[in-house]
């Protein structure tokens, strides 16, 4: 049972994180309290209006996306956070429009542009590459940029490695 005492101690664990991992997984804690505590909406906006680390950031972003689904700024927020050029706000942002069902041209780049050589993916490495295999599957664009990796040929905005093996693979 959710309690604003867990939430107020799992909010601190957040801001005293130190993995990407950690962030995520406090964040999917945080999203699963935020219906029955709805002051936590506010604290999550909190952390995304003020100075914060990225990270910090991405994970209030990812707790609200994912806890607050139904709140009236969530649209505009993740549209807002979609055209940063902060890493870490920008991957949960194009993740979360598509866990909501967007399906664009936009989403799909914008996507495929989180996969490139030198993106920091993780921890959103295989929600990234699975949303492709997901809402593009056996795309022949995509495939053909990842099998051109695959194959040694490195284009500067080639895919990485990694991405590019698992979107073939699903």
């Amino acid at each position: 049972q959710p309690t604003s005492e867990t939430a107020s101690d799992l909010l601190l664990a957040l801001h005293n994180c130190d993995s990407s991992y950690d962030y995520r997984s406090i964040a999917e804690a945080l999203a699963s309290f935020a219906e029955k505590l709805p002051d936590l909406a506010d604290e999550l906006l909190g952390i995304l209006k003020g100075p914060a680390e990225p990270v910090l950031m991405g994970a209030a972003l990812h707790a609200f996306a994912t806890g607050c689904s139904k709140h009236p700024a969530l649209s505009s927020l993740l549209q807002a956070a979609s055209e940063v050029p902060v890493k870490e706000l920008r991957h949960v942002a194009i993740l979360a429009r598509f866990n909501q069902g967007e399906r664009s041209d936009e989403i799909r780049d914008a996507l495929v542009d989180c996969c490139r050589e030198g993106e920091k993916l993780w921890p959103w490495d295989k929600d990234i590459v699975m949303a492709l295999a997901i809402g593009w599957p056996h795309n022949p664009r995509l495939m053909e940029g990842a099998l051109e990796r695959i194959r040694g040929i490195g284009y500067p905005e080639s895919w990485a490695l990694e991405p590019a093996i698992e979107y073939l693979l699903r």
